[in-house]
């Protein structure tokens, strides 16, 4: 197994950690969370928690940071860890464009982007 395979591993660990945490401080506490004008009036089977900056991009900005350190990856997650309460509908909206990926032009410092491109209100 190459280093760079490692890494992405180690990171996902890492990763998945923080949102487990994320998570639960905002299903229990509901500090934080965020809500489409949708989900606000949405009854709770008709809603999910949602990353707004996929897995797959935090990843590589974690894997592309150079000189990374524990305090650098703990910002990192502070700044891009961050889950949003939509309605089911906006989800699919959301898995047709940017399941995945952020938006093209993407500032790289707005974790609504994604939101905004589809259209979803907040």
């Amino acid at each position: 197994m190459d280093g760079h395979n490692v890494d992405k591993r180690l990171i996902r660990m890492i990763t998945d950690s923080w949102l487990k945490v994320v998570k639960n401080e905002c299903v229990y506490t509901g500090r934080n969370v965020k809500r489409s004008i949708a989900a606000k009036d949405a009854s709770k089977k008709d809603v999910r928690l949602e990353h707004a900056i996929p897995m797959k991009v935090l990843i590589e900005i974690l894997l592309t940071t150079k000189n990374l350190t524990a305090e650098k990856v703990e910002e990192i997650l502070h700044q891009f860890c961050v889950v949003m309460l939509i309605t089911k509908h906006e989800d699919s909206l959301l898995d047709a464009s940017y399941k995945s990926t952020m938006p093209s032009g993407w500032n790289g410092t707005d974790v609504y982007a994604r939101y905004t491109a589809v259209g979803i209100q907040f």
